[in-house]
């Protein structure tokens, strides 16, 4: 406040003062300004940048677990990939339905060769061929080498009408009771006909254990349902269902 008896001086180094005083608050004010200004615009690039990256690396992760447990799944149909087009099977399928000895002789060699499957493919529970080439003979107490009818009664086989392979959902296992996801190729022989079909199981808790620690999610301890498809779009297996065995 100015009073009338104030010489023209003083009255000017007050109100030099008040600028000043003004000039330093809207200095400091605009300063605090930027100042939350660069800090809002530094943390968004933050965390859009820290969330780019995890988002990134996640979803490398996933891709890495998704490639590994379909390369799982491959190892399984591979097995029966390989019983189908086999030489050796091939050329026996091929000749004179054999009997007696020559029958027993046979079934050896099928079982040598998925036995030689199984040696390196631990993670299988068991590969069975499905024939009627032996109906009548005897066959092998130790071996893998079954009648068609063993399979013909199945809900499933029906689907084997329209395709050469696929795969199969959950079910007992006709033969040993165990439940498994099955992986069914059909044999045909060099004269282009149906004579069998090998049938690669592995068991349903090994199957949904190995979705589990590939790909599932353990973070905050939640766990999500994973479903595998077959290319039908039928579900092959619900890891969900796992926790009712």
């Amino acid at each position: 406040m100015f009073w009338p008896w104030m010489p023209v001086t003083e009255r000017f180094v007050i109100t030099i003062r008040k600028l000043s005083t003004i000039i330093v608050v809207c200095f400091v004010a605009m300063n605090a300004l930027f100042i939350i200004g660069i800090t809002l615009i530094s943390y968004k690039i933050f965390v859009d940048f820290t969330s780019r990256e995890i988002s990134e690396a996640r979803l490398a992760l996933l891709n890495e677990s998704t490639q590994k447990a379909s390369n799982f799944i491959t190892s399984v149909s591979d097995a029966g990939i390989y019983v189908a087009t086999n030489r050796a099977v091939l050329q026996i399928f091929s000749d004179h339905y054999a009997d007696g000895y020559d029958a027993i002789v046979e079934q050896r060699q099928l079982t040598d060769i998925m036995n030689g499957i199984m040696t390196f493919k631990r993670d299988l529970h068991s590969i069975k061929i499905y024939t009627d080439r032996y109906r009548g003979s005897l066959g092998m107490a130790e071996g893998l080498v079954f009648p068609l009818e063993n399979l013909e009664h199945e809900p499933w086989f029906s689907l084997f009408d329209s395709m050469d392979s696929g795969w199969i959902p959950e079910h007992v296992d006709p033969l040993d009771g165990d439940k498994v996801i099955s992986y069914v190729h059909c044999l045909i022989n060099q004269q282009g006909r149906t004579v069998g079909y090998v049938k690669v199981n592995i068991l349903t808790d090994t199957f949904v254990d190995y979705l589990h620690k590939e790909i599932q999610s353990d973070d905050a301890g939640v766990q999500e349902e994973l479903i595998l498809l077959d290319p039908r779009g039928r579900i092959i297996v619900r890891t969900s269902d796992a926790g009712d065995r």
